[in-house]
């Protein structure tokens, strides 16, 4: 959102959710002590975090009274099913059906496992679900380890191998403990309520500050990057040229040689002092970037049909929170779908044809510079040739040292220039790819912890595709960029 001077302001804080998964035995000897515990704990959690949303399955018992409890206290809810609903409602009996079914009805978001060898590992799949998206793992437990697969206690060993904050309400007693504390999330200052209502106009005021700013240091960064360039190609041609005119300068006046020596330091000086500036705004422009993008595709899709969306942006990774909460609140927000049509023709408007043009633009200015560096480049190199050829065509015909000295000058001093030129024409592409193999460093270490404890067959699939797309972008990207550089 732009200010009525045409400045953005400045960004404001999104809503921040706290995700509370839940895992618990189907059998209960006591509901309304266990009731009781769950609703003194998600009171807790709403003192603590304020906007809290909760992570389950919906299997009867422990399951279904969470999700009633948090029903009750307005929290909305999330859910993964072990199998599609059809299937799912033959584990119940009619009436345990009929509560769960309200669940499902009210949930903002459900997801399903995949089909996979048995029930048992299904039920399993649907708990690593729940730990891997949660902040928080609430349980209901009798401190029993399980004996067989997919019950409460393969869901907290698998929270355990990650270090996830566990909170454990005794299903006997109702008493409860914590485990791993030290890594529960940061209370909030000042508990804000859901404000999802009022969301869409916070992400279009941050997208707008965020593009601002990218917009504004992606060409600072650009042209300092070809500054310092063109300061040590200055610092090199001075340098060449009092070693080649050494002799003849310094008969003709010795200052001019101490003249040049001072103005390749300065040269050197600045390059080196605008390294450090350069520096500081790429890391704004690199930071900033990936934010407006992930601002920008909440604004196209905030008005389309809700239903899971799965981010798979390269840069979205060091965002992860953000886009959770933006992805919560885009949930909660139901009110402002539009109807097909129109959400259809906003989504072709603000997110394909404006990228379509954007790319157009990219591309025509890009080419435009490609030819004339080419063009330019080959031309430096041909005189430099002839510069060369000459050189030694002076000195074979003692034609003086002058004619001479000023071809080799021209012969060494060129072909800097092109590699200054070529230099420039990929200077725009070098940051970004150094800044691109840190996201994939990234990408690598998660997906290592990610496979490594994986304990089903979908979820270690789930790694192994989110890391194969990574992979597979990065082998197109580096082609398109050997392709780029054979061209010249």
């Amino acid at each position: 959102m732009a200010s009525s001077d045409g400045t953005s302001r400045e960004p404001v804080t999104t809503q921040k959710w706290t995700t509370i998964g839940f895992t618990g035995h189907r059998q209960l000897d006591d509901e309304k002590l266990v009731r009781s515990a769950l609703a003194d704990c998600l009171d807790n959690f709403i003192e603590k975090y304020g906007s809290i949303v909760s992570y389950s399955s919906v299997a009867s018992g422990a399951d279904t009274l969470f999700l009633e409890t948090a029903e009750a206290q307005s929290v909305p809810a999330m859910i993964v099913l072990p199998f599609g609903q059809s299937r799912f409602k033959a584990d119940f009996k009619e009436e345990d059906w009929l509560r769960a079914e309200k669940q499902i009805h009210r949930a903002i978001e459900f997801d399903v496992v995949e089909t996979i060898a048995s029930d048992k590992e299904a039920y399993l799949d649907a708990g690593v679900i729940t730990v891997d998206r949660c902040d928080i793992l609430l349980a209901v437990w009798n401190l029993e380890e399980n004996y067989g697969t997919g019950g409460t206690s393969d869901a907290i060993k698998y929270a355990r191998s990650l270090n996830k904050p566990i909170i454990i309400i005794n299903a006997i007693t109702g008493k409860t403990h914590i485990e791993n504390a030290d890594q529960l999330p940061a209370e909030c200052v000042k508990c804000d309520t859901p404000h999802s209502k009022g969301e869409l106009e916070v992400i279009k005021n941050n997208y707008h500050y965020y593009d601002t700013l990218a917009s504004k240091k992606g060409p600072q960064a650009r042209s300092l990057s070809i500054v310092i360039i063109l300061l040590h190609l200055i610092a090199s041609g001075f340098a060449i040229t009092g070693i080649i005119f050494k002799d003849g300068l310094n008969d003709f006046n010795p200052n001019i040689l101490l003249a040049i020596g001072i103005v390749k330091l300065l040269a050197l000086v600045l390059a080196w002092t605008l390294v450090f500036w350069h520096h500081r705004i790429q890391h704004h422009w690199t930071s900033t970037r990936p934010k407006a993008e992930l601002y920008r595709f909440f604004i196209a899709i905030w008005p389309l049909k809700r239903r899971k969306v799965n981010i798979t942006l390269a840069n979205v990774t060091e965002f992860s929170d953000l886009a959770k909460n933006i992805m919560i609140s885009w949930e909660m927000d139901r009110d402002s779908e539009l109807s097909f049509s129109n959400a259809k023709q906003h989504y072709l408007e603000n997110r394909i044809r404006d990228q379509i043009n954007y790319y157009r633009s990219k591309i025509k200015a890009s080419t435009f510079t490609n030819y004339i560096t080419k063009k330019f480049s080959n031309a430096l190199m041909v005189i430099a040739i002839v510069g060369a050829l000459c050189a030694v065509g002076f000195k074979l015909a003692h034609m003086g040292d002058y004619f001479a000295d000023s071809a080799i000058l021209i012969s060494v001093f060129l072909p800097l220039l092109v590699a200054a030129l070529l230099a420039i024409s990929v200077a725009h592409d070098t940051n970004r790819r150094a800044q691109r193999y840190q996201n994939m460093l990234m990408h690598l270490e998660t997906a290592d912890r990610e496979v490594d404890t994986s304990v089903t067959w979908p979820s270690l699939w789930r790694a192994v595709e989110k890391l194969e797309y990574e992979l597979l972008n990065e082998v197109e990207e580096w082609h398109s960029m050997t392709r780029f550089s054979n061209s010249h």
